[in-house]
Formats: structure tokens, C-alpha cells, sequence
């Protein structure tokens, strides 16, 4: 049996409010050489049903217990069977009923990473992110939101998985990782799909946001090649610290 091109993989926990949009949005699409795998966290909202009313569309399906999101993740890679993989979390859904045939269509080209835009849902607005490619700027901060991002299977095997120590930023340890490695990344202007500013990467108050600032200073030390480089990050998070308090300050 031939492996499918893309494996398009949703995790999920109490994901009853937004999930359905999500499984409509993949019915829509044109799933041919593709396959789509769910991993739940033992949900105990009424996922499960919509799950169930929506099996027909799914191939591959999980409910167990799990670590958390990178856990999650790394379990649709494993299950999944796909050349490449595609992250649709329960809260996102394919920006259009094409957007699918235009993925398949951008990897032909071989590259470890290709990277969309994506709409952001915010208070009723749709704002388009666009991507960045890999610059010196990467060793700071994300270029690109990891739900327009599709990636090789061979590039998970090389540099591993994300890592379950990180609860947010576990994207960005990986493609800190990709970059290192040396990887292949190709920018397609075009938008993949719709998320809604509600994730945990989302957040924005004072608490997550100190736990996110926390995991991207662990993160960038984690992957610090250098003393030069563990200077610039130790200057780096002295300022930016100072500037958090005082932004956190007369917000209260």
C-alpha cells in the first residue's frame, strides 16, 4: 500500500466548542493521497461524540492519556504515515475548500519545511501573518506561526520530536532546531489556514505570559551554540525582562 503524501493530524482535549468547524473544514477538502489522524487526551466534554459523528473522515484515531501538547504532537507523528505533516489543532480550521490542493501542491518540491501564511481570528477580524524565512532574527523569535507550517517526516527523524518539557513553546524549540540542522525551508504566499487567538501560545495575560517569556529563554539557551551566543541571550533577556515589568506595570 502506498504511503499517503500528507498526513494532516489534529490533537485535541474538551475541544467540543471548536472541533466540529475544524472536522467541517477538512470535509471540505480534496483528501486524495492524504490522510487525517486525531489524538485525544481522553477528552470528557462532548468531543468524543463529535468525534464520533466525524469518523468517516478520519483514518487514524487515539484517545489516551498524555504529557501534554508536545506528547500530543509527537503522537500523530508516530501514528501518522505521511511523507509530510500538518499540524490542524481543534481550535483551527483550512482557510478555504482549496487550501488542501495547494498544500499537496507546494510540497512536490522537496523541501524540509514549507511555510504558509494564516489568517488570525481576533474579536470577529481576520488578520493575515505573514511569514518570514529563516534570518539571523530566528535566534530571537519565531519568523512564522506554526499553523501554516508543514514539515518532512526525515526531518523529525533527524532532529527529533518536540520536546515535553515546554508547554508553549515547544514549536519554537523545534524550529530552532530545524535551523540549526541546516534544514531546507520554502515560503509560499498563500494563506493555509484560520486560527482563533484563544491557544495557550495566545494568551496574553500577565501569568502566561510570564510562563511563554520563561519557555523562550529556556529555549533559546537550550540551543545556544556558543559563548558569544549565551552573552547576546543573557543581554538580551536583561532588557527585555526590565521592559516586561515596566510594560506589566501600568497595565495593573
Amino acid at each position: 500500500m502506498a504511503f499517503p503524501k500528507l498526513s494532516i493530524v489534529t490533537i485535541c482535549y474538551n475541544s467540543e466548542e471548536f472541533i466540529g468547524e475544524t472536522f467541517s473544514s477538512v470535509r471540505e477538502q480534496d483528501m486524495s493521497g492524504c490522510e487525517y489522524v486525531v489524538i485525544d487526551g481522553v477528552s470528557t466534554d462532548g468531543t468524543l461524540a463529535i468525534i464520533e459523528d466525524n469518523q468517516d473522515i478520519i483514518d487514524v484515531f487515539c484517545s489516551e492519556p498524555d504529557r501534554g501538547i508536545s506528547d500530543a504532537m509527537n503522537k500523530g507523528i508516530e501514528l501518522s504515515q505521511g511523507e509530510y505533516i500538518f499540524f490542524l489543532h481543534s481550535d483551527d480550521f483550512f482557510n478555504n475548500s482549496t487550501a488542501l490542493m495547494s498544500a499537496v501542491a507546494a510540497i512536490n518540491s522537496g523541501e524540509d519545511i514549507v511555510v504558509f501564511d494564516v489568517m488570525r481570528q481576533e474579536r470577529g477580524a481576520l488578520i493575515r501573518s505573514h511569514a518570514r524565512s529563516f534570518n539571523i532574527f530566528t535566534y530571537l523569535k519565531m519568523p512564522f506561526c506554526h499553523q501554516g507550517v508543514i514539515c518532512r517526516r526525515s526531518l523529525f527523524n533527524r532532529i527529533g520530536g518536540f520536546d515535553l518539557d515546554f508547554k508553549i513553546t515547544m514549536d519554537y524549540d523545534f524550529f530552532l532546531r530545524a535551523k540549526r540542522s541546516g534544514v531546507s525551508c520554502k515560503l509560499v504566499d498563500d494563506v493555509l489556514s484560520v486560527f482563533r487567538d484563544g491557544g495557550v501560545s495566545s494568551k496574553v495575560d500577565s501569568e502566561n505570559l510570564k510562563v511563554r517569556f520563561g519557555e523562550e529563554e529556556s529555549v533559546h539557551f537550550k540551543n545556544s551554540t556558543s559563548s558569544a551566543l549565551d552573552f547576546a541571550y543573557s543581554t538580551w533577556w536583561f532588557i527585555y525582562h526590565k521592559y516586561l515589568t515596566v510594560k506589566w506595570f501600568f497595565k495593573r
